[in-house]
This record gives structure tokens, sequence and C-alpha cells, in this order.
């Protein structure tokens, strides 16, 4: 049986931030069983689940030239073998991230150290090790410039999650944290300021993907690039893109445990009638049956499109619609949000809170995700799945999967806009919705049954797996 690693900074169930942790607990479970799947993650104070957890071994670690403890929890989860790595100066904290930049760096250039150690220990020669953004891009690096004769045959792929956060680092610190030469890193500068985590993975890794095939192209641009556009062209040959799944099973209305009513592609018109009401009565809006409702749950960022809401807010209140944001994030955009006043339209809840978070995938009937940039992007395809029409920016993992409505051929399964028509496509949607309710729920009901699970893309990367063992 092939090995194969995955290696991250969260994961579900136990700990999640975003969408990252959502690829990395569902993708293995629709991997077919030539694979023995294993997962790393830091182990974080704040981890769920922790009665699952068993220590297995503990370890020392050089690191700055002192030993450090390292110890190996173990854990199974619906088949999957999860095994968290802990230190007390490095992850016992009660928040995944911290604001301390530097430090994270530090942190998760030990962790990389510590993981293949830790497989060393654990006697798993992994075949592949599957890196998930720049907190785990170091180990491409760490594999080909050491002298490890135990991962000769290991090969590498290193997933762009969002190429926004890159792990970047003064390249002396990073020659002294990893006892590598600094010439061995990637750095923008070839005066050796900065070292990069992420480009050095880009660089040393043995392929390359991104979450979507759009996001793929984009990144090859300096728009979209990041500052490492040119990189990323040099290393074109490597770089693909996959589109992600959602979990099916997880993210369904007919049996979520954090709803109130139940509802299938038969019964929606029921179901998401009492959701939205059971919202409104949460959240002290009008009770109207019968109004557009718009909900949107997400990090509170510019890359959101947090800029062009609150910018077209007053044009948007003068729709006939309810609006409902729930998120936390910038407080520039979220102090915005507080102070605007429209009690009988508009509602935003500081902070995530999941039953709050499905109620509104449930209640909604569109679904709000104008973000200026979107490398794949989780949520429209859950809010397809519960039956809320996601309107979207044309970009990266949106573009892919959400098709404009196209009135005259009745084609699409949501609404999309390019540059800032944020207000006009919403007006689409609402003439859609009041004049037009015969062909809306047949849109909606089209929407539920769009099949966005991990069985594809599954079997694209099981592909690219096989392919990479047998070069």
């Amino acid at each position: 049986m092939k090995e194969l690693i995955f290696v991250a900074s969260e994961g579900l169930p136990f700990v999640k931030t975003g969408g990252l942790a959502d690829v990395v607990g569902a993708l293995p479970k629709y991997l077919n069983n030539e694979y023995q799947v294993s997962i790393f993650l830091p182990y974080y104070k704040c981890l769920k689940h922790q009665e699952l957890l068993k220590k297995v071994k503990d370890f020392e670690l050089r690191h700055l030239n002192n030993n450090y403890q390292v110890s190996i929890y173990q854990a199974l989860y619906e088949g999957i073998t999860y095994y968290f790595l802990g230190n007390e100066e490095m992850f016992n904290t009660e928040t995944v991230y911290t604001d301390n930049g530097l430090y994270e760096v530090e942190r998760f250039i030990f962790f990389d150290k510590a993981l293949l150690k830790a497989l060393k220990i654990l006697s798993i020669k992994a075949d592949i090790i599957h890196c998930h953004d720049w907190q785990s891009a170091l180990i491409p690096t760490l594999l080909k410039y050491g002298e490890e004769s135990f991962f000769k045959e290991t090969k590498t792929i290193l997933t762009i999650h969002n190429l926004r956060f890159q792990g970047k680092w003064n390249v002396e610190q990073f020659k002294e944290y990893t006892g590598l030469n600094s010439s061995c890193f990637y750095c923008e500068d070839k005066g050796y300021l900065d070292g990069n985590m992420l480009g050095s993975g880009i660089q040393d890794c043995d392929v390359l993907t991104t979450v979507s095939p759009t996001y793929a192209q984009e990144i090859l641009t300096d728009q979209y690039g990041e500052g490492l556009s040119d990189l990323l062209k040099k290393h074109q040959r490597k770089l693909r893109g996959i589109l992600n799944g959602i979990d099916i099973e997880l993210f369904n209305p007919k049996g979520d445990k954090l709803l109130p009513y139940h509802y299938d592609e038969k019964t929606f018109i029921a179901g998401k009638r009492k959701l939205k009401a059971e919202l409104q009565k949460q959240l002290g809006l009008p009770l109207r049956h019968d109004v557009l409702l718009v909900g949107m749950v997400s990090r509170i960022t510019d890359q959101k499109g947090f800029g062009l809401i609150c910018d077209k807010l007053k044009e948007l209140m003068k729709l006939d619609i309810q609006l409902v944001i729930l998120g936390s994030g910038d407080e520039y955009y979220c102090n915005q949000l507080r102070n605007f006043n429209n009690p009988a339209k508009f509602k935003f809840k500081n902070g995530y809170f999941e039953d709050l978070a499905q109620l509104i995938y449930g209640a909604s009937d569109v679904f709000l995700m104008p973000s200026t940039f979107e490398p794949c992007g989780l949520a429209q395809l859950i809010a397809l799945r519960y039956g809320s029409l996601p309107l979207v920016k044309a970009t990266g993992g949106l573009k892919d999967t959400i098709i404009n409505y196209d009135y005259k051929s009745k084609q699409g399964n949501g609404f999309s806009f390019e540059n800032d028509d944020l207000v006009a496509s919403l007006e689409r949607a609402v003439e859609l919705y009041y004049h037009h309710r015969i062909s809306w729920n047949r849109l909606i009901k089209k929407a539920m049954e769009s099949d966005f699970s991990w069985l594809k893309s599954a079997e694209v990367y099981q592909e690219l797996y096989d392919s990479l063992i047998s070069r």
C-alpha cells in the first residue's frame, strides 16, 4: 500500500479557521484504498475532540542549538489516522494563528522540521508528502537540501490555497532556524533580504497545484501573482489547477443536525420558508416569508469584497431584500457594518457561530460572494447544496463553478458579475424572484442537484499521485 502524508496547519474535525480545514479533512476520505493516508497537524491547545487523542511518542528536535521536546499524538477518525505534533513553546496556543508574523514563521519552520523527524520515528516511509499552503511549504526544500536517505524516494506536492499568505522572513533567520545554507531559499531580492517559505516550496516541490483551474492561470499574472508571478511562470510546467469539492455528507440540508428544519430538492419551498422565519426571529428582522433574503458567511476582509459591499450598501437597501452578514475580521469594515442603520432590512452579526452559519445557508434565497479574488471558494458550493443561489464576482473558483443565469436559455446555477456590477446583478435576482417564481424554483432545484462532491476531484488527485510515484 502506498503511503500518502497530508501536512497542514488545520484540518477538520479537529481544528478549523477556513476552507483549508475542509479540504484537508474531506479529500482523504474520497481517495481509494490504494493509499494509506495520514494527516499531520500541530497540537494546539484549542483542538477539538481531544478525548480521541492518545500520546504515542516523545522525541527531541535540535533547534537553535537546543533540544526541544516534541510529543506525537494520534487519533483515528472516520478511517483516517491523524497525528499531532506538540511543543509547549510553539503550539500551546488558544488560537490556531497569532498576530505575531515572525513567531508564525518560526513555529511553522519548527513544525516542518519536526514533521520529517516524526516520520522517521514512526517509520512511515512516505511515497508522497502533500503540503498545504505556506505553513508546510518548507518541507520540499528541507528534503531537497537535507541529507536524509530515508526520504530519497519521497515525492512532494504543494497545494496553494491562497497565494497572498507566504511566510516571509529574513533569509539569515531561515538559515539559522533550519540549518540550511541561505542559497537554498527563494528570495525575490537576490541580495537575500527576505526569504519566502511559499516561494521555496514552489521552487522545490515536484508538483504544484492550486484549488481551481482559473486561479492556476490567474496567479501567473502580475494582478493576482502576489509578487510571485515570475517564479510561477518559471515553474508553470508543474502547475495544475484542481477544483476543490465539498463533503456532501457533512453539508446536507436533508440531515444537517444544526438545522431545526430539513428539506431536499422536493421539499425546499416549505423547508426554507420555515428556516427563513427562524432566522428572522433570531436576528430581529421583520417576519416576511415572501422577501428575498440575501445571506453571507465570510471572513470580513477586502479580499472577500467588503470594500465593494460597504460602498454599495445604501444602493442595495433600495431593493426589496433583507441582507444578513455573519463574520469577523478587518475592524475597518466591521465598524462600517455595525454602524449601518437599517433594522428592517440589514443585520450584521460579528463573529462566527456554526449553527447560525448553517441557518443562513438554509434560510437564504441568495448567497453573496463578491470576492476581489477567490482561489476556489467553498461557500458557494455549500450554498448550492442548500438551495441558496450564489451571487458572485467572476474570478478564480467562483468563475469555474457559478454559471450566470440566462433568462432566454434558462441555463445557469446562480448569478455572476464582472467589475463592480454588484447592484445590477442583485437586481436581476430580485426580478427573477418576484416576477418569475416558477423559473426561480426550477433554478433552485437545479442548484441543489449540482454535483460538487469530492468524487471527481479525488479522481484527479489520485491520477496525479499515481503518475508522480511512477516517475
